[in-house]
């Protein structure tokens, strides 16, 4: 049976495990990393769950197993949904946050990469289809509510903090 690694309110480790389905109690929180890939065109990668999981659109990602840090689990998240093998470093970590009405620790990863997505092996229990969007695309399914609400908002979220890196890139010659 698969565990996930039990963290306190200040994202210390407890020691503590959680079974897979298991939701967390008495203060702790899980791991679950997000893995945002955008190609040249600046266009996401996201894939439709089937039907069995609602249908709705989403980016790459999941819980952490025990054991696994943030890098590790995206990367393991992105072969076991997608079948794209990502080396840690095509792998940018954007942020990380704490949100307390779900307890979980979320880390957001962000990959740029053109890629054929004919290519990828996707996960048939987690993966319906596989496509480039747009941002105009994903707020149209999220509009009509197609989208994974915390996706969508991570993704929104990845765009400002990615603006705010390209702002900052270079300013006074440095680069950031």
């Amino acid at each position: 049976m698969e565990t996930r690694d039990l963290y306190d309110k200040n994202k210390i480790p407890t020691g503590k495990t959680l079974k897979k389905g298991e939701r967390p109690t008495d203060g702790n929180y899980l791991l679950v990393v997000l893995v945002m890939i955008r190609n040249s065109k600046g266009e996401f990668l996201i894939h439709k769950r089937p039907e069995s999981q609602k249908g709705f659109y989403g980016v790459t990602g999941g819980h952490c197993k025990a054991g696994e840090t943030g890098l590790q689990g995206a990367i393991e998240e992105t072969r076991e949904e997608l079948g794209l093998e990502l080396k840690p470093e095509e792998l940018i970590f954007l942020y990380g946050r704490r949100q307390d009405d779900k307890k979980m620790f979320i880390e957001v990863f962000f990959a740029q990469k053109d890629l054929d997505i004919n290519s990828l092996k996707p996960q048939k229990e987690e993966v319906e289809k596989i496509e480039w969007m747009s941002i105009d695309r994903i707020r149209n399914l999220d509009n009509k509510s197609q989208f994974l609400k915390n996706h969508v908002e991570e993704i929104y979220r990845t765009i400002n903090v990615l603006d705010i890196m390209r702002k900052n890139k270079g300013k006074d010659g440095d680069e950031r």
